[in-house]
């Protein structure tokens, strides 16, 4: 058995919120790209007069983007608390993915999520004059870096650029935009994260926290022992999952709260993101 990881909560957290890292393409200098949204929700980039003129021209729109979860969740709608959840939310594991229409597997709905950026990141750099495949698989993340290799010295700098512009203190390149739209952390911004907060201070998982320690040290290890050798690998296993499962718990209660005020919102930002 080789080290995996335990529990579901780290996963569902990396759903919930945007975790901006850039691994084939890399990360860019200021912004001399500028992003809009089509009406279905694609999300286009408009390309300075410096862009090398060896790449196809940039489609730019001024038609406004879809109603998002965001001006939702801004509105009246969050108001609304429901009383009552659907017996599916009540029953799932992870209710808030399960609001969202997404399955009630933090790996499944991780793909599902991640797929749709993808798409999303694809269309944008398509609207700029690149290729870029949705990195899904090895062979699109190779094909993407094949790509880049075909490029100019300046078409590749521009390429990155569009791809990921964190530091433009503006909203980003493709990926950032991207991200931006399919994560639900980014749309309820501050009444998301304080509703989850307590998960990390509940006093359960705060004592599993102090088990998993007495756990590991019990077997001769502790929390910097990894990879942790392998005639151990098993019960680093085992000790981990103490405080992942309860991190499950104190996750899925909050969440549930959360819900209760809403629940509306949630399934709204779903359901357009299942447009995607």
């Amino acid at each position: 058995m080789r080290v995996t990881e335990s529990g579901s909560f780290l996963r569902t957290a990396l759903i919930l919120a945007s975790v901006v890292t850039t691994v084939a393409c890399g990360s860019a200098g200021s912004a001399e790209t500028g992003l809009a949204t089509t009406e279905s929700g694609a999300l286009i980039a408009e390309v300075p007069s410096s862009h090398d003129p060896t790449v196809s021209s940039v489609v730019s729109s001024d038609v406004p983007a879809s109603p998002t979860a965001s001006s939702i969740a801004s509105s009246e709608v969050t108001s609304v608390q429901v009383s009552v959840l659907p017996e599916e939310v009540l029953a799932a594991a992870n209710p808030l993915l399960v609001a969202m229409g997404l399955p009630d597997d933090s790996h499944e709905a991780e793909l599902i999520v991640s797929g749709r950026r993808e798409r999303l990141i694809s269309d944008c750099m398509a609207a700029a004059g690149f290729v870029y495949e949705p990195e899904i698989g090895e062979v699109a993340a190779k094909s993407n870096v094949d790509y880049q290799y075909k490029l100019t010295i300046d078409q590749r700098r521009q390429y990155l650029k569009t791809y990921s512009n964190v530091d433009s203190g503006g909203p980003g390149g493709c990926f950032e935009q991207a991200s931006d739209r399919v994560y639900v952390v980014n749309h309820f911004g501050d009444a998301i994260a304080e509703a989850l907060k307590p998960a990390a201070t509940d006093p359960a998982v705060e004592q599993a926290n102090r088990d998993r320690s007495q756990c590991l040290a019990d077997n001769g290890m502790d929390e910097l022992t990894l990879p942790p050798p392998p005639e151990l690998n098993d019960e680093y296993l085992l000790c981990v999952q103490i405080l992942a499962d309860a991190q499950d718990a104190a996750f899925r209660l909050v969440a549930l709260e959360f819900l209760r005020e809403n629940f509306l919102a949630v399934q709204a930002f779903g359901e357009e993101m299942s447009q995607l």
